[in-house]
């Protein structure tokens, strides 16, 4: 996808457990080498794994360098909801034209905060398009398609938390039964994403 898309700026947010070595799968020949991957995956997949802020930097830089695009890798905690929002705040370009939020391999609670603070700095920032994609999951895994939910995306953009939550976990459970899971693995999980609710959709 981003070789696709090929974004003027790649803004990625994680936890010190996220999976930074993945990033290198943008471009396995390009990145899939040298001290500085080799560090980054060490500290992505030892146990109890947790990476570095000065790792992650140097990451940082070395895919700025090789892919020639502006890019920014953030840490937040779990729990960091406020820090979420100043980051896209924060990084995202004065009146840039489109806008993507790529939820694939982070169905939790962070792309979910990130759907409802980016419309609001759609306003701020004065981007003109927001566009919510995933990859699925397909075999085989090079052929896995890029799934456009722009319609998901518009009725999530209307809900309003706490309020609306029966409709979002409603919303949720549309898009893990069509898209992710089989019905045995997503049945009660979007009651879980937003455990904090008072009203919970039946699934």
């Amino acid at each position: 996808m981003f070789n696709e898309l090929k974004p003027d700026k790649l803004i990625v947010i994680g936890t010190p457990q996220s999976i930074w070595a993945e990033l290198s799968k943008i471009n396995p020949e390009l990145l899939e080498s040298g001290e500085v991957y080799e560090r980054i995956w060490e500290e992505t997949w030892e146990d109890k794994s947790v990476v570095k802020k000065e790792t992650l930097k140097e990451w940082e830089t070395n895919l700025k360098e090789k892919l020639n695009t502006q890019i920014s890798l953030n840490l937040v905690d779990n729990d960091a909801i406020d820090s979420i929002v100043e980051i896209l705040y924060k990084e995202l370009p004065e009146k840039v034209k489109e806008v993507y939020l790529d939820i694939t391999h982070a169905f939790r609670h962070f792309p979910l905060i990130a759907a409802f603070a980016l419309p609001a700095l759609k306003y701020i920032k004065a981007f003109e398009k927001l566009t919510l994609i995933y990859g699925k999951l397909a075999k085989p895994p090079e052929k896995s398609p890029v799934i456009f939910l722009d319609n998901t995306f518009h009725r999530l953009e209307s809900c309003r938390c706490p309020e609306d939550c029966e409709e979002i976990l409603k919303i949720l459970d549309e898009i893990i039964e069509k898209y992710i899971f089989p019905e045995e693995f997503y049945k009660d999980e979007s009651k879980s994403i937003l455990g904090g609710c008072n009203n919970t959709a039946e699934t």
